[in-house]
């Protein structure tokens, strides 16, 4: 029987000799997947968009807009896409022992030793994987920070090192506050929300509703809001909502278009009310929220 090959990852490929072993690295939307591999530092996997299989560490697990992995050094996994199936990921990586942070009570939040450090012995006897499912307004709060910590890297402004590692414990503290209060589904649930998840993707900015996603995933009405309750804490109503309010900020943020045109491509045809549902979701209006993004 042939063995796979496993591509072991360095940390010296990424992190140079005496700088700060800690760095933000961005897989756009593609297909093809991640050939098997290891490496020797942490990796904080978040997906952002599409659907994939991942493996790790031999259990195959279906991949979500939202879903966190903490891959520890000697982990082995990679991901697979299905032909027509796209993935996008930001990956933070670090190197923990030469990090070196100053974890204070950091080891008191519950979910801190499930996601960074569990017992070996249940790694290996469970096959134990660290991860869990975010929703859309929790996502944009961890991709913010991440933002954050690349912007400091990129920049070097006098003291980046120390807010650098400051942006990391405060992402620490995020994903492990929100792995104390995550849900699990089981693998049919997974599959009718990944189901749900790509129809939504592909079409917010159409007059999608509920009932149309339950007639395309083939469940009931009660189901589906069930299952979004429990993978990302509301309803299929309020995350088609937070994903149109998502693709708003970004395009405020990253593009010139003027707010009528930001609300057609977010499937609002009256840029009024995409201005209340913004101002409600994100607490600013378009145009304040652009300003506050300039400076």
């Amino acid at each position: 029987m042939s063995s796979i090959e496993v591509e072991t990852v360095q940390a010296q490929d990424y992190f140079e000799s005496g700088d700060l072993p800690l760095c933000v690295f961005r897989m756009p939307l593609h297909t093809g997947g991640k050939a098997m591999h290891t490496h020797d530092f942490h990796e904080i996997m978040i997906v952002t968009k599409g659907t994939a299989t991942h493996c790790v560490n031999g259990e195959d697990c279906l991949l979500l807009p939202g879903d966190v992995y903490v891959l520890r050094p000697g982990d082995r996994h990679e991901i697979i896409t299905a032909p027509s199936a796209k993935v996008a990921e930001v990956n933070v990586l670090f190197d923990l022992e030469r990090l070196n942070p100053d974890l204070h009570d950091i080891g008191d939040i519950p979910g801190y030793e499930a996601l960074f450090a569990p017992p070996l012995d249940l790694c290996e006897a469970t096959g134990f994987t660290a991860r869990l499912r975010l929703n859309p307004e929790a996502l944009r709060t961890l991709l913010d920070l991440v933002d954050a910590l690349e912007y400091e890297q990129a920049k070097e402004l006098p003291g980046y090192r120390l807010k650098s590692i400051n942006l990391f414990l405060d992402l620490l503290i995020f994903l492990s506050r929100a792995y104390s209060t995550a849900d699990r589904l089981n693998t049919q649930q997974t599959q009718d929300i990944a189901a749900a998840v790509a129809i939504i993707e592909g079409n917010f900015a159409d007059a999608l509703t509920v009932e149309d996603l339950t007639r395309l995933v083939d469940c009931s009405a009660t189901q589906l809001r069930r299952l979004f309750q429990r993978a990302y804490g509301m309803s299929p109503s309020d995350y088609i909502t937070r994903i149109r309010l998502n693709h708003g900020m970004l395009l405020l943020r990253d593009s010139e278009l003027d707010v009528t045109t930001i609300a057609l491509e977010c499937g609002y045809n009256d840029s009024s009310y995409f201005s209340r549902a913004f101002r409600k979701g994100i607490g600013l209006t378009p145009t304040a929220y652009r300003k506050q993004q300039m400076l």
